[in-house]
C-alpha cells in the first residue's frame, strides 16, 4: 500500500515538473504574438507612443533579427551550463518586458522588444 502511494506521488511530481517546464512556451507565445496585439494600438492616437508607417514593419519584424543574436548568446552561455543559460535568458526576458512597460519613446519600445525575442530563441535552442 505504501509503495503504491509513493509511486502515485512520484507520478504527480513528474507531471508537475512537466507542466512547469512547458510554461516557458507561454513566454514564447507572448513574445511572438505581442506585436499583432499591440500594433493597432500603437498606430492609432490612443497611446502616448505612436508608430509611423516606417516603424510599423520594423516593430513587427525585429523578431527575426534578434533571434539570431539570441542563438549566438545561447552558444556562449551554454559553455557555462544550462542553469546559467536559463538565468541569463530570464534576466533578458524580464528586462525586456520591464522596458516595454515603462517605455516613453519608440527606441525604448524597440529595445524591449528585441530583448524579449532574444530570450525566446535562447530558451528554445537550449
Amino acid at each position: 500500500m505504501c509503495l503504491r502511494l509513493n509511486a502515485r506521488r512520484e507520478v504527480l511530481f513528474m507531471l508537475l515538473y512537466i507542466i512547469i517546464c512547458n510554461l516557458t512556451q507561454i513566454n514564447t507565445g507572448a513574445a511572438m504574438g505581442y506585436s499583432s496585439v499591440v500594433l493597432p494600438v500603437l498606430t492609432s492616437n490612443m497611446s502616448s507612443i505612436t508608430l509611423n508607417k516606417m516603424e510599423e514593419p520594423l516593430f513587427a519584424s525585429i523578431v527575426s533579427v534578434t533571434q539570431i543574436i539570441g542563438c549566438l548568446l545561447c552558444l556562449i552561455t551554454m559553455s557555462y551550463g544550462r542553469r546559467c543559460t536559463m538565468i541569463v535568458c530570464g534576466i533578458n526576458f524580464s528586462l525586456g518586458w520591464i522596458l516595454i512597460a515603462s517605455s516613453y519613446n519608440v527606441i525604448q519600445l524597440f529595445i524591449g522588444r528585441a530583448l524579449t525575442e532574444q530570450q525566446d530563441r535562447c530558451i528554445d535552442s537550449r
